[in-house]
């Protein structure tokens, strides 16, 4: 690899290195307090070909074994345990026209058997001075095939071990059901379905033994055609060997494609021990909690995001997701609204209006209940936490949740017979609301009435149609608090309607008389013939109903009461904009301040804000409502690094309103770093200092414009 600084400097290598002695400890304390003889760590390596993992392995090993760590580290390759030569025709042989299985490399073209045999002499291996086989693989040999060399060519390293490192291209690749294999349209599903049947034994065989993981993962997987053709050129030019010619490479990592496409998304996302997908049955090594009795400190996954020149994008640990439908989920809230959760199992039990959001993104997605607000939310599998009952009840009696409506939904959580019961008191009592609203016996007789005297009307004049008027429609709880007049509008509706009473007489006279008008006149002027009301009648109707006296009327009256409503809305929105507009700082370097819905949408996709929430989202996890001593001093170097990201961004008062990264910096000022070499402490409490600036002007013009108006 042509790198213009050591390898052991790179942040991956540091990243790796950390991680690695991080668990160490934890896994020689663990083994020690449950009564377990001390025994190697192992460490599974995945990456791409040509990530750079056989190079990593290779530093690690070397900066592991000196000082001050001086650890006994041994490293291996998967590689290392391809079938020979001679299996590896039969292969092809077997599978003639399935070009995944013409060459080494997919699932099955390893020798399992020899692999676990060798990691099982490595563990077992406890003598001082004791040798242990390691296969090695050339893959020079046969015009770049490859095949295993002989036993006396093989790496002898001396036990005992500390830590043995293994590595792999398709490590982690898991098996997939077969609808998800199906829909890959590159190749047919009969040629892809061997190797993701092989998978299957891979991890029956091999991955019980990774106690911690690391993963190189490609920012863009096309970069892996460039990794392989610099491995290739790289080992001609240190061996001075044939090798494979660049169309052939091409051609190569052609064959590795399905698999990458299959089966790297499933290891993003969830990581080596984590549960793919919901029913999936677990593994005896996945999951927070071993049940092979092996290593279970949580984070034991590392994924390392590299571009095309190997450079670190993002690094960090993948939790251990174990997802279970009749299990609560709680997260940390980040708002009111998100107090606890549930995963759904089903999404036939989701309102249609919320699933159809769920299908515009993408990427790995689990539908959430919200306890508490009782609406959705989606959320992917590095979010979701295993209910701990012990520790919420724990919480729960030591009043740690701060408000009422967190209370409530934590209550829920913990007990889901008092949301249903919530629920069913709701539905009873909108249901006497609904009764309250139905019209009485009488009126829906008198309705009947007046259908039945209108079908006679039809009867005697077919040409006309009648319209019904003044029919009396039941009206819903909301709608009376929205329609009902306060009492000086009642009064003033009274007097108008009986100053009109004299003039509906006067109009239902001159409708009575009106003759019945002929085929050819305009159907909207048609007056029907109606009996005649008396005057006492009308009244109570028009009481009864006192914004109109027919239909049309109503809506009219709602309409433009609706427009007024709405122009009145809008003025004071318009005024209010204004007012804060007036308040707000000039100085925004490169963003403008922000007013409208949309503006704020368009916002959040700019580069700016995205670089700065993924700060903030980092710094988050690192420092956010932690307790003192909770962050790790190995954890001290990363919160600085996150912190010098801040230093050199270029802040504005929209990206500190809406990233909210303020709040997370103070908890970073506050936290208690001890004898802190990279003074953490001070330099948050610098960047508060200095976005005061964005602030301060706001509360000026504020206090000159209440000074004005007091003037």
């Amino acid at each position: 690899m042509a790198q213009s600084i050591p390898y052991g400097m790179l942040p991956q290598t540091k990243e790796s290195l950390s991680h690695i002695l991080k668990h160490y400890e934890s896994f020689k304390q663990d083994r020690k307090s449950r009564g377990l003889p001390p025994q190697p760590m192992i460490v599974g390596v995945s990456g791409c070909q040509g990530s750079g993992k056989t190079t990593l392995c290779d530093t690690l090993a070397h900066l592991l074994k000196e000082a001050p760590y001086s650890l006994r580290v041994v490293s291996f390759s998967l590689d290392d345990v391809y079938l020979t030569h001679q299996d590896q025709v039969k292969l092809a042989q077997k599978y003639p026209n399935n070009p995944l299985y013409q060459q080494r490399g997919q699932a099955g073209s390893h020798d399992l058997s020899l692999a676990s045999e060798t990691l099982q002499l490595l563990l077992s291996a406890k003598k001082q001075g004791e040798t242990v086989p390691i296969p090695v693989y050339d893959k020079s040999l046969h015009s770049g095939q490859g095949d295993r060399l002989d036993k006396a060519d093989w790496k002898y390293p001396v036990a005992p071990f500390d830590i043995i490192l293994f590595e792999g291209w398709m490590l982690g690749f898991k098996r997939l059901p077969e609808k998800d294999v199906k829909q890959h349209t590159n190749l047919k599903f009969d040629q892809v379905n061997v190797m993701n049947t092989e998978l299957q034994k891979y991890e029956d065989d091999l991955y019980p033994y990774f106690d911690i993981f690391i993963h190189l993962s490609p920012f863009k997987l096309d970069q892996v055609y460039q990794w392989r053709l610099q491995q290739e050129h790289h080992m001609k030019q240190t061996r001075g060997v044939n090798g494979l010619s660049d169309e052939a490479v091409r051609m190569f990592v052609d064959t590795y494609m399905p698999a990458y496409e299959l089966y790297l998304p499933r290891l993003d996302k969830v990581g080596f021990y984590g549960q793919g997908y919901l029913g999936e049955q677990l593994k005896s090594y996945e999951g927070l909690k071993r049940s092979d009795g092996g290593y279970s400190e949580p984070n034991r996954h590392l994924r390392v995001v590299l571009d095309q020149d190997r450079k670190v994008i993002a690094s960090g640990t993948l939790r251990e997701v174990v997802m279970n439908a009749q299990k609560v989920v709680a997260l940390t809230p980040s708002s009111n609204r998100f107090f606890s959760k549930k995963l759904i199992e089903n999404d036939k039990e989701i309102p249609t209006k919320v699933l159809k959001q769920k299908t515009k993104s993408k990427g790995l997605l689990y539908t959430v209940f919200f306890y508490g607000s009782r609406d959705y939310g989606f959320f992917g599998p590095d979010c979701i936490r295993p209910f701990d009952r012990e520790a919420v009840e724990r919480d729960l009696k030591d009043k740690k949740f701060k408000t009422k409506d967190l209370e409530n939904a934590v209550h829920q959580a913990l007990d889901p017979s008092i949301l249903r019961a919530q629920e069913e008191a709701e539905a009873a009592a909108a249901a006497e609301e609904e009764d309250e609203d139905e019209p009485e016996e009488g009126d829906e007789e008198e309705d009947k009435a007046a259908e039945d005297e209108d079908d006679e009307e039809e009867e005697e004049e077919p040409v006309v149609k009648p319209k019904r008027k003044d029919r009396k429609k039941p009206v819903s709880a909301a709608d009376k608090k929205k329609k009902t007049p306060t009492t000086k509008k009642r009064t003033a509706s009274k007097k108008n309607i009986e100053n009109e009473e004299e003039d509906d007489d006067a109009e239902d006279n001159d409708t009575t008389s009106t003759p019945p008008p002929s085929s050819t006149a305009q159907p909207k002027k048609t007056k029907t013939t109606t009996k005649k009301a008396s005057p006492s009648e009308k009244k109570r109707a028009r009481l009864s109903e006192p914004e109109s006296a027919t239909e049309t009327d109503r809506k009219k009256r709602r309409k433009s009461l609706s427009t007024e409503q709405e122009e009145d809305h809008h003025t004071k929105r318009e005024s209010s904009a204004v007012s804060r507009k007036s308040e707000e700082p000039n100085n925004h370097n490169t963003v403008g301040h922000i007013e409208k819905q949309e503006d704020l949408d368009m916002f959040k996709k700019t580069p700016e804000y995205k670089k700065i929430y993924h700060i903030r989202h980092k710094l988050q996890k690192l420092v956010y409502e932690k307790k003192p001593g909770e962050i790790a001093k190995d954890d001290f170097a990363r919160v600085s690094q996150v912190v010098k990201e801040i230093e050199d961004s270029q802040m504005t008062y929209d990206l500190l309103r809406y990233t909210k990264i303020g709040k997370v910096v103070k908890f970073a000022c506050s936290y208690d770093y001890g004898d802190d070499e990279h003074k953490i402490n001070q330099r948050c409490q610098q960047l508060m200092k200095n976005w005061k600036s964005l602030i301060i002007p706001e509360n000026r013009s504020a206090s000159v414009e209440q000074h004005e108006q007091q003037s």
